[in-house]
């Protein structure tokens, strides 16, 4: 199982083309794959705002998942792709999907205390949006200027690691049983065991380190590797 997070690949991403050889040479293994969310840089599930990247990743979405298990968990830069494009994947969730002792989850919901993004994920991430954004005239341009702001609001603050509720978070479902955790959303490569051997592993974002996560479920083990070493 191939974990992957934080690529936020665009049509002009520099290292776009090592992302589709990556997927190229998954297709020689048979290990599933778990897109852990933001995965482009702004991907709307609507046809205005489908491009030449999109289009390629979920043809190979679409093809692939006939061969392996092709997962999404959506981040926040990703709006209603599940729900638009759900032939392309085996499964999608908005926030975690948990299977057996597993759980995955992008990661953007586990600060309870950001408080300023919870209610931008509300504002943001509802039915009116994704009619205005994706089929209104002016949404696409509106959620276009939003990014942009966004990004340049992201630019004068580093990506922050809030220790303590990553271990919050993992707690909470260690209790539940579970003992294996794969988070995306922070960027850094970061791993906090928890009692009774649970594990909660961030996976660190491929577009900083070309890095993915792979999890062997028989052998029980988590590697951190680029994807070159597949």
């Amino acid at each position: 199982m191939i974990f992957v997070a934080d690529s936020h690949l665009s049509d002009l991403h520099p290292s776009r083309d090592d992302f589709f050889a990556m997927l190229a040479q998954i297709e020689q293994t048979g290990e599933d794959v778990i897109l852990l969310g933001d995965i482009l840089d702004l991907w709307i599930g609507a046809p205005a705002f489908l491009n030449e990247t999109s289009r390629r990743l979920l043809d190979w979405c679409r093809r692939e998942r006939a061969h392996r298990r092709i997962g999404l968990l959506e981040g926040n830069h990703e709006f209603y792709v599940g729900r638009a494009y759900g032939d392309c994947f085996t499964f999608w969730a908005r926030a975690e999907r948990r299977e057996g002792d597993l759980l995955f989850a992008h990661g953007d919901l586990v600060n309870q205390r950001d408080y300023t993004y919870r209610l931008l994920r509300l504002v943001t991430k509802n039915p009116l949006s994704r009619l205005f954004f994706g089929y209104l005239p002016g949404g696409r341009k509106a959620a276009l200027a939003i990014k942009h702001k966004l990004g340049e609001a992201g630019k004068t603050r580093k990506k922050f690691l809030p220790e303590a509720a990553v271990q919050a978070f993992a707690d909470r479902w260690f209790a539940q049983g579970v003992r294996r955790i794969f988070l995306g959303h922070f960027h850094q490569e970061h791993r906090y065991e928890g009692a009774n051997g649970g594990i909660c592993q961030i996976v660190p974002s491929w577009q900083v380190s070309g890095q993915v996560v792979r999890y062997d479920e028989g052998a029980d083990r988590i590697d951190v590797l680029p994807w070159q070493e597949l």
